[in-house]
């Protein structure tokens, strides 16, 4: 549904300042009056009415939340955002879940508050509750800032071979090389 009424929008709106990610949506319109403001917001109105569906349009802000993000255009910043009385919660240290998952946390909640955090003065004021989150899962290292150095990825050539993995569920509790015993009944059959 997104994509088609992306396609939609896009007869009346350009598509590069336009996004959707399931039941939000953030639309920039640079330099536009007001009247323009209005013409579009009864576009996008009847957009989503054509289809039966309803949509809450917001003209002339300065700062959007979007997913995650607060988006701020009088300043050129961006920020965590998290919903009022929404407070994160973590797997727990001592749970039952992989290790290379256990072991990760921290720092993908790092990188993701990097990568959401426009300079080391917003990284520092946001990361306050996902340290306390942290601490009370039983995760003692500390979010740090650090420089985004990232370049653009080069892309991979030809083309990728189809293999199948065998992932078994983990479980703490299992002793038993379930991966080993499996390539035995391969071979044995």
């Amino acid at each position: 549904v997104g994509l088609y009424l992306l396609h939609k929008i896009s007869s009346f709106l350009e598509p590069q300042y336009t996004g959707l990610y399931r039941d939000d949506g953030l639309i920039a319109v640079p330099k536009a009056s007001g009247r323009k403001m209005d013409l579009i917001r009864k576009k996008l109105h009847k957009c989503f009415k054509d289809e039966g569906l309803k949509i809450i349009v917001q003209t002339d802000l300065l700062v959007a939340n979007f997913l995650d993000v607060t988006l701020d255009l009088t300043n050129g910043t961006y920020k965590p955002y998290r919903k009022p009385n929404d407070t994160p919660l973590y797997i727990n240290k001592d749970s039952n879940h992989p290790p290379s998952i256990k072991k990760n946390l921290v720092p993908m909640i790092n990188n993701r508050l990097n990568s959401i955090s426009s300079n080391e003065t917003v990284f520092n004021d946001s990361k306050i509750i996902y340290q306390e989150a942290l601490k009370k899962s039983g995760h003692n290292e500390h979010l740090h800032w650090k420089q985004s150095t990232s370049s653009p990825q080069p892309k991979r050539q030809g083309r990728r071979r189809a293999i199948i993995w065998f992932n078994p569920p983990f479980s703490e509790s299992v002793t038993t090389k379930i991966g080993k015993e499996f390539f035995k009944l391969l071979e044995k059959h």
